[in-house]
This record gives structure tokens, C-alpha cells and sequence, in this order.
């Protein structure tokens, strides 16, 4: 059986340290209205699958959650209709509205992912106390707003495997 693992980078504390508190990674972009939300969910969707299949195999240990925030997010704007399309074909529920980053959410996370290099060098400039929690995603993702529905399949797909990539694994078992 193939059982997801996730590679954090949020150090252990005496206060995680073998606990079953829940981390929180949240994605950064511009708007909050495409990206991150996307990201977010895609992020609990494999998280889930990954949980479920840890409980499976007797598995414990910590869990994560993502949220998504924007730098210049307009508080409660829409979330971009191609992102909800996109989530649903995908049999993921994008629900929610926009929010702009803050220093209360910086303090919150465990793990700050960002689009883009910029947005890393803004929110190390605006979050400085974070600043060791903030990194970026790999190859970086374009930002598909205003674009069509094809540029948010292409952008979700690029989400997906940069986050496996960063934070999931697969673990080949033996189940004999």
C-alpha cells in the first residue's frame, strides 16, 4: 500500500513535540482570489487523503490544515469564478471569500508559502518576526487571473505538483 507522508519545515517545538496539535500552512499570493485559495484546497485535499490512509495503517501524528490570505487582498471579494470551476472538475469545494495577510495570521502559521519570489521579499519586508516561516513555492506560479478556464486547469496542475513536490511524498509499504 502507498501511504503519503508530509515533509514540513515548520521546526518541532517543545509545545508540537509529539503532540497531535494541528499546523497550519498558509498560502500567500496577490489577490486571494485564484492561487492560494486553490492552492489551500488542494493542499486539504491531499492532506485528507493522506490522513485517511495513515488512520488505515494505524498511523498517528501531526496534522495540518491550509488557509490561503492575500497581500493586496480586497476582504471578502469573490473567489475568481474559473478557480471554483476548476476546484469542482477536480472534486474539490473552493468555498469562501478573499482576506488580506496580517500580522495575526503571520503569527498563526506554522509554514507561510508564497507564489512567488516577490511575494516572499514582501512579506519578509511586512512580517519580519516571520520571516523564517516564509518560503516559496517551486517553480514559481503565474498568476492566471483574467485568463481563461484553461489557464486555471494549467495553473491548478502546476499547484498540485509543486505542492507534492514540497510537502508530499509517497511511501512504498509491503502489505504482506
Amino acid at each position: 500500500m502507498d501511504v503519503m507522508t508530509i515533509n514540513s519545515t515548520a521546526p518541532e517545538t517543545a509545545e508540537t513535540a509529539g503532540s497531535d496539535r494541528e499546523r497550519l500552512i498558509l498560502f500567500v499570493c496577490t489577490g486571494n482570489t485564484c492561487r492560494s485559495p486553490m492552492a489551500a484546497a488542494i493542499f486539504n485535499d491531499l492532506e485528507s487523503k493522506r490522513a485517511a490512509a495513515k488512520r488505515g495503517s494505524n498511523g498517528g501524528g501531526v496534522r495540518y490544515r491550509a488557509e490561503s490570505a492575500g497581500i493586496a487582498a480586497a476582504n471578502g471579494a469573490p473567489y475568481s469564478e474559473n478557480a471554483v470551476a476548476v476546484m469542482a472538475e477536480r472534486g474539490i469545494a473552493l468555498v469562501g471569500t478573499a482576506r488580506r495577510m496580517t500580522r495575526a495570521l503571520a503569527g498563526e502559521a506554522d509554514e507561510i508559502v508564497a507564489m512567488t519570489a516577490g511575494h516572499v521579499m514582501r512579506l519578509m519586508l511586512d512580517y519580519p518576526e516571520a520571516a523564517t516561516k516564509v518560503r516559496a513555492l517551486e517553480p514559481e506560479i503565474s498568476d492566471p487571473f483574467g485568463g481563461g478556464v484553461d489557464e486555471y486547469r494549467r495553473c491548478a496542475a502546476e499547484l498540485e505538483a509543486a505542492i507534492r513536490a514540497m510537502y508530499f511524498k509517497t511511501d512504498a509499504t509491503d502489505e504482506r
